[in-house]
């Protein structure tokens, strides 16, 4: 059911004067919020390749207009931003200008690192573009363009020229520099594929070649690779000519978005309007409750859970002291990856440092992005290993908790329902298809909601874990786990976040320093041992977050889960003690009006 017909139902009962005690301006303003949201997500496609290789020409043949210069290459490096208006303009460093081709060839010197591209056509209100440097050059790579464009694109075109596909400068960028997360959402075209002879024969090359090169699926790289003549098919639309290779690739990115991106987009609104709908509804029953005087009932009620509780942490006792044993062996085997992929990283660049000449080590960026991209996977290897055994350790655990009602203790919490019962339990594998963190999915759900949104537990630690991109594929390392891991595992969840934060926000201007160094001294030894100094303190502080890991946190997340009630029980009394209905009455055809609204809400 749309938004919109929640609303409807909502605002149906707005004459009821039972209506306005219910306070529902921020339940509204929240469906607002929602499809604020939803208006506002688009897609972003970077287009990424080197000099020549039909970039600018790529996205002129989508736009059906000869907009973008072919071969511009500025001197200062910027990205190029193509969005809807209703206007047709370029902003350069916050000035408006007048956008035509001759201004967009004539960009130098500014300040900023991108320019922006407003234009009044159809595909931008379904896409938005972004143009980039030629991958060739690596003194002018960036984080800008190598880690955070690509990280935050929902797809990457990497456009080739057919007669060179994957020459060994192509080979480097993808395989040396491109995590492997953002492969996933990568697609090939080889372009120029109107002048050679057998074109499809160097398609399955190149897919062969990318197949061994990258490790990727070969029936993926099959539908993520195409032949593709941007001038041809540029100049048919411009004549109003089908071009059927144009059609073809568009769908294949528009069905590669639908189910990744529009998976998690549909999943997160259906958990936020349950929200929604629990908000109102505990409103609705508070009001019934205060009627009924059912403030004392709950009070002895959640007396008799918090007694319980207190019982049930002594008769789990002895099996959270073997938890803790095991957990610890789990936390040293994590620290053990972490330093073995430290000395990995560090033999990998050394090996690539005393293969490089003096005047490359100090004219480029490549060993600092090099070494930030062998961290990131690696790191994020180690921490999905980490998740995934925490997971299956809490998993067993809680089977063998529930094995105790057969010898005789007696609990009265509640079985929490499998994955997929009652609740949306979002599957985080879901969650982080395509690589890609839920930061870059809508602009506001950051901080509204999260990695986590629509888990249980997990919940509370969204707004940290959604501002960092290399987190949220980590996360899908648990995968679709059962409903019980879900409650209880986000302390550790928190704390490898945290470690892949200290990886994540790592790399800018530390090596990159070096370069000076090496250029006046021409030493690699001095380069090395700064890389090894950097390394070695990125280790202490993963090492240290892991550190703090304790059970105790998970001990307490882990017996409230097991009494929900203890929280829907404490908010009720909250709210029939509150001023809000004090003095509320209501005969009893108004009671049954407000037992309708309760009804529909509930069958939304």
């Amino acid at each position: 059911m749309s938004l919109r017909k929640l609303r409807e139902i909502i605002n149906k009962y707005n004459d009821y004067p039972w209506y306005n005690e219910l306070k529902l301006f921020d339940d509204k303003y929240k469906i607002q919020d929602l499809e604020e949201e939803i208006n506002v997500f688009k897609p972003k496609i970077a287009v990424i390749g080197e000099f020549s290789s039909g970039k600018s020409t790529l996205i002129n043949s989508f736009l059906a207009e000869d907009l973008l210069p072919a071969k511009y290459q500025p001197t200062t490096v910027f990205i190029t931003e193509i969005k809807y208006s209703s206007d047709n303009y370029l902003l350069v460093d916050g000035e408006r200008r007048e956008l035509t081709k001759e201004n967009l060839e004539n960009i130098d010197n500014i300040k900023s690192d991108k320019i922006e591209v407003f234009l009044n056509n159809p595909i931008l209100q379904e896409y938005t573009f972004v143009d980039t440097p030629g991958t060739n050059d690596p003194s002018k790579f960036t984080d800008e363009i190598v880690f955070n464009l690509v990280g935050e694109s929902d797809v990457v075109i990497f456009v080739m020229n057919i007669n060179q596909a994957l020459k060994e400068t192509e080979r480097q960028f993808i395989s040396k520099l491109i995590r492997k997360k953002d492969l996933e959402k990568f697609f090939f075209v080889l372009n120029f594929a109107d002048i050679v002879d057998n074109p499809r024969l160097v398609k399955n090359e190149v897919i062969d070649k990318l197949n061994t090169l990258l490790k990727l699926n070969k029936d993926t790289l099959k539908t993520h690779t195409f032949l593709y003549s941007a001038k041809e098919v540029l100049k048919n639309r411009l004549n109003g000519i089908k071009s059927e290779s144009y059609e073809i690739f568009i769908e294949n990115i528009d069905e590669f978005i639908k189910s990744h991106k529009q998976v998690l987009l549909n999943e997160w609104l259906e958990n936020e309007t349950r929200r929604i709908i629990e908000s109102i509804i505990l409103k609705i029953e508070a009001i019934e409750d205060k009627i009924n005087g059912k403030a004392k009932k709950y009070e002895e009620e959640l007396a008799k859970i918090n007694e319980e509780m207190k019982n049930f942490e002594l008769a789990i006792n002895k099996e959270l002291i073997n938890f803790e044993r095991e957990f610890n062996i789990i936390k040293e085997n994590y620290k053990r990856r972490i330093k073995d992929s430290i000395k990995y990283v560090y033999s990998e660049i050394s090996n690539e440092v005393n293969n490089m000449s003096y005047e490359q080590l100090a004219g480029t960026r490549y060993i600092e992005l090099r070494t930030k991209k062998l961290l990131e996977d690696k790191i994020e290897q180690d921490t999905k290993l980490f998740l995934k055994d925490v997971s299956k350790l809490i998993t067993d655990f809680d089977e063998k908790v529930l094995s105790l009602k057969d010898t005789g203790v007696n609990f009265i919490f509640t079985t929490p329902k499998k994955a997929g019962a009652g609740k949306k339990i979002v599957n985080l594998t879901a969650l982080t298809a395509g690589g890609v963190g839920v930061a870059s999915l809508l602009p506001t759900m950051a901080t509204g909601v999260g990695i986590a949104s629509g888990i249980e537990g997990l919940s509370a630690i969204a707004p940290f874990l959604a501002g960092i991109p290399i987190v949220g594929p980590v996360l899908a390392g648990i995968g679709s786990v059962g409903a019980i891991a879900l409650p209880v595992i986000g302390s550790f969840a928190l704390a490898a976040g945290k470690v892949l934060f200290d990886v994540a926000k790592w790399g800018v201007g530390k090596i990159g320093d070096v370069a000076t160094v090496v250029e006046e001294k021409a030493k690699r030894r001095i380069f090395l041992n700064q890389v090894k100094k950097e390394l070695d303190k990125i280790e202490s502080q993963m090492i240290s977050q892991i550190e703090k890991l304790n059970i105790e946190e998970f001990k307490e997340n882990y017996i409230k889960s097991k009494f929900p009630q203890k929280v829907i029980l404490e908010e009720k009394i909250k709210l029939i003690k509150s001023k809000q209905f004090e003095t509320l009455k209501l005969a009893e055809e108004e009671l049954v009006s407000l037992n309708n609204f309760k009804s529909e809400l509930m069958f939304y």
